[in-house]
């Protein structure tokens, strides 16, 4: 079978003028209606912002012999000849977005909703709900929509879809309605120059009950020179520790079903037969200060007699001079205990901390809602970092 690749730049739509073409031609000699010309040119209004996430919906596909009938006649009216010149490159790519494939390959932007512009949010929000936290994963929707029942599909993209909370509609969508045939996770420095969360994953559309998929772990191998050998080595020998076969309804059992490929099935029995740590413990976040630059210091630049160690409560060490305290921010990845850099500082139970957020949040009238939680400090609690591999 040969293979058709298609590629082409998109055009807007502003130049095309759809009001002297239905004026300049008889559209119902077509079968069309102007309305037909106003949706296709409303469709395209921002190609090149949308790319292939646009949809041709199924009343314009429909529509689209005959707009191509229409783009390959000639006119001697100034107007009307620049219109279908312009209609022309508009139908060939609406004919290449709404047809399906065998097979989709892409590397889809990674674009974050905190670099969206206003009017990609809200194209995002109006089609792709669910899927608009980063622009690669509404691209993973749509590449589904482009494939046949059964096609298969190939990505390289960010990681991070396969645990946090805010790829979990795209996650379940994966697990429950389509097949995962591979997946290779990339070592954070898996490319020359750039450090970045990076899998390639491969897909057959639509779920196969029980399906094992091919799983390889290149974390342990750092930098861009091993993925490919360590990758190969894999595949060849499959007992070499890195590389999993999973079946991927097994990751429904652990909350928020990440693809964790590598957990083994007593693990996943764990999750399942025991009780989560959210029945059993409250878990909240804990300060946050808005201005660490200000309150936090590491514990060696205070003196240390100021600094209020095994505390009770702020009130006690305020008492005997102690508005230092110890303060679990974070840090770099350490498997049981560590990190133990930092000291915040919270003089009168808070008083400066609670003074600065009242001012910098005057419409927020309780300034717990910032800082968090304050009558959980200073407890024995278990502590993690927000962020972390």
């Amino acid at each position: 079978r040969g293979v058709k690749l298609n590629v082409m730049a998109l055009v807007d739509s502003a130049g095309f003028d759809a009001e002297a073409l239905a004026k300049g031609v008889a559209l119902s000699d077509y079968e069309l209606r102007p309305g037909d010309l106003t949706e296709l040119k409303q469709l395209f209004e921002h190609a090149t912002t949308f790319g292939s996430l646009i949809q041709v919906p199924e009343g314009l596909a429909s529509s689209l012999p005959a707009l191509k009938q229409l783009s390959e006649t000639t006119s001697q009216d100034l107007f009307v000849s620049e219109a279908l010149k312009r209609l022309g490159p508009l139908v060939q790519q609406a004919e290449l977005l709404a047809a399906q494939y065998d097979a989709v390959v892409a590397n889809p932007p990674y674009i974050g909703s905190k670099y969206h512009t206003p009017v990609l949010k809200k194209f995002l929000k109006e089609h792709y709900a669910g899927y608009e936290k980063d622009v690669f994963s509404a691209f993973i929707d749509r590449d589904l929509a482009f494939s046949k029942p059964h096609g298969r599909l190939g990505f390289m993209s960010p990681f991070v879809w396969m645990f946090i909370s805010s790829h979990e509609h795209l996650r379940t969508r994966l697990i429950d309605k389509e097949a995962i045939t591979s997946l290779v996770q990339l070592e954070y420095s898996g490319f020359e120059g750039a450090t970045v969360p990076i899998c390639t994953l491969t897909l057959q559309k639509g779920h196969v009950s029980g399906q094992q998929g091919c799983y390889i772990r290149l974390s342990d191998f750092r930098g861009a020179d091993n993925q490919g050998p360590k990758t190969l080595e894999a595949i060849q020998h499959r007992d070499c520790g890195w590389f999993f076969e999973a079946v991927q309804g097994n990751f429904k059992k652990i909350p928020g079903s990440p693809v964790a490929y590598w957990v083994s099935p007593r693990l996943r029995e764990i999750f399942v037969e025991s009780e989560p740590v959210g029945k059993l413990l409250d878990v909240r976040q804990g300060m946050a200060t808005t201005d660490n630059n200000r309150f936090l210091r590491l514990w060696h630049e205070i003196k240390i007699g100021s600094i209020g160690f095994g505390c009770e409560s702020a009130v006690e060490g305020n008492q005997v001079g102690k508005n230092w305290f110890p303060y679990n921010k974070g840090g770099d990845f350490r498997k049981w205990y560590g990190n133990n850099y930092h000291v915040v500082h919270y003089e009168n139970d808070g008083e400066i901390l609670i003074d600065l957020v009242t001012r910098k949040y005057p419409r927020i009238s309780d300034p717990e809602f910032v800082i968090k939680n304050r009558k959980y400090y200073f407890k024995p609690c278990i502590t993690w970092s927000f962020v972390s591999s």
